[in-house]
């Protein structure tokens, strides 16, 4: 019990306490810090947690990669869980060739090298890419981009996943 304000007399060496002494009462108050406020500092002055209901928690996305390649997904991280997520960019995202997201899909903004090209339903137009590695990049007979998929299993993501109904799954089937 504290006896006069001495700023070591209520210290539970709890980063996520607020520690105040009350002398004239004889007793320490340990107040969580509200929930997110960064605690364990390293050497360097870099926080690596934050406080959860006065406990301090070591934030899992520090050095996490939750990319999943995917231009037109963002790549986040919940902290300080560590649970990775890639909800679907805003429409308008750049993304490959000079093109843009729509509805989760890079779609193209330059004009394809495809016209007046003979129609050849295997070859590649990089101009075409939709930005999807699970997608051919092709010239329709018309002269116009198109993407169909490419068969379920096809390697993708640097051979760590497999391209299933379009898009590349880490987990494969």
């Amino acid at each position: 019990m504290p006896t006069e304000y001495s700023p070591t007399a209520c210290n539970d060496y709890n980063p996520c306490t607020v520690d105040e002494c009350d002398p004239s009462l004889g007793f320490c108050d340990n107040t969580p810090e509200p929930d997110g406020t960064p605690c364990a500092e390293n050497e360097a002055g870099v926080f690596l947690g934050e406080c959860q209901n006065g406990v301090c928690l070591p934030d899992l996305c520090i050095g996490r990669d939750c990319s999943d390649g995917d231009l037109c997904t963002d790549d986040i991280c919940e902290s300080p869980w560590g649970i990775c997520s890639n909800p679907t960019a805003p429409d308008g995202t750049s993304c490959e060739n000079n093109g843009q997201c729509l509805d989760g899909v890079c779609q193209p903004t330059i004009t394809p090298e495809c016209d007046h090209q003979p129609f050849d339903p295997d070859r590649e137009f990089p101009e075409c890419s939709d930005g999807n590695e699970c997608t051919y990049d092709r010239c329709d007979f018309a002269d116009q981009c198109t993407n169909p998929r490419k068969p379920n299993g096809t390697s993708c993501n640097n051979g760590n996943g497999q391209c299933i109904f379009g898009n590349c799954s880490i987990t494969g089937f």
